[in-house]
């Protein structure tokens, strides 16, 4: 019995580090942005931080309006979707997996990734990087003063707040 209660804890331990964290981006600002996110490992910088996960297409968040991610295998349910994830992985070849046609993210790699990055592109033309990457682990959580929008990266108990003002 003891082996069972502690199996099941040791399993209740796993599903709740897995990728969960929910990512909300608030969008206050008077304009349109578009955004594409990256999760990664933290913990293996000396490997580029691989496993990464990152969307390539660019998704569209009207002024005034909110998304929030759960986690990668379900954000093609959210409005705006995010279809697809890109993956360059320690264990081979980077891979596109298009949520719509039922590909998932493999589990290994997103029970170790956690939100890292949120790239902001704005109708002025301006792109911006929110957070944190490998190459930058120190990270940026506030835009600099002078462009068309300001936006603030928050984490709390592994859950991202980005709000766009």
């Amino acid at each position: 019995m003891k082996r069972i209660t502690l199996f099941l804890l040791l399993l209740t331990a796993v599903l709740i580090n897995a990728q969960t964290n929910p990512i909300q981006i608030i969008n206050f600002s008077t304009q349109d942005i578009k955004f594409t996110l990256l999760s990664n490992n933290p913990n293996t910088a000396a490997q580029d931080c691989l496993s990464r996960v990152f969307s390539e297409d660019p998704v569209l968040l009207p002024s005034g309006s909110s998304v929030t991610y759960t986690q990668h295998n379900t954000s093609h349910l959210a409005t705006p979707p995010i279809n697809k994830w890109r993956v360059y992985d320690i264990a081979g070849p980077d891979v596109t997996y298009d949520l719509t046609t039922g590909a998932q993210v493999p589990t290994a790699t997103t029970n170790i990734s956690v939100w890292g990055l949120i790239r902001i592109f704005t109708q002025a033309g301006e792109e911006f990087d929110l957070g944190r990457s490998c190459t930058d682990p120190v990270g940026n959580y506030a835009l600099p003063s002078g462009g068309s929008i300001n936006a603030t990266w928050s984490t709390l108990n592994g859950n991202v707040l980005i709000v766009i003002t």
